[in-house]
């Protein structure tokens, strides 16, 4: 049908990408190219940081061209027990500065479209989809979340970051 190339967004990371990896783009040069996830365990950890950045050392030794889809909604990017870490907390700092000197773009997905933190009422066009509703589902809301990622923009402008759903 015509396609030549596709970029796989595993979310993956070690072991796991590296065998996604030789698994697509290893069989099949230049017909996949990879992106890998980011660490999530150990957020809490002083030594988080420095295992951020060799997580993505590690995946572009093993093929990576990206990192992502990297999610949040709302939710966090992270979750540790209840706690969520969303985007902009300085934790993340380590991989937005490595991804942005390796030179490769993070593919984030930070929200849904606004109508899904607003109440499912009959103003709400997705009142018919209620089970997709983040209403009161304790998220910080669909402005904060753009004001978060915003937030990471600025102080990390020398990283590629690709909103993607056309940044809801």
């Amino acid at each position: 049908i015509g396609v030549r190339q596709s970029l796989i967004l595993t979310g993956e990371t070690g072991a796991k990408f590296r065998d996604l990896s030789a698994k697509y783009a290893g069989a099949h040069p230049g017909r996949f190219l990879m992106g890998a996830g980011m660490v999530q365990d150990g957020v809490e950890s002083a030594d988080y940081g420095d295992r951020l950045r060799r997580g993505v050392r590690d995946a572009v030794a093993a093929g990576a061209v990206a990192l992502g889809e990297l999610t949040d909604k709302g939710r966090g990017l992270v979750r540790a027990g209840e706690h969520a870490y969303f985007i902009d907390d300085p934790r993340f700092d380590p991989l937005w500065d490595e991804a942005g000197r390796l030179g490769i773009p993070v593919f984030v997905h930070i929200a849904e479209p606004a109508a899904f933190y607003d109440a499912p009422d009959g103003k709400n066009e997705l009142r018919r989809s209620g089970n997709w509703s983040l209403y009161q589902k304790g998220t910080p809301g669909f402005e904060e979340l753009l004001a978060k990622f915003e937030r990471v923009l600025s102080r990390h402008p020398g990283t590629r970051f690709v909103a993607v759903h056309a940044f809801n």
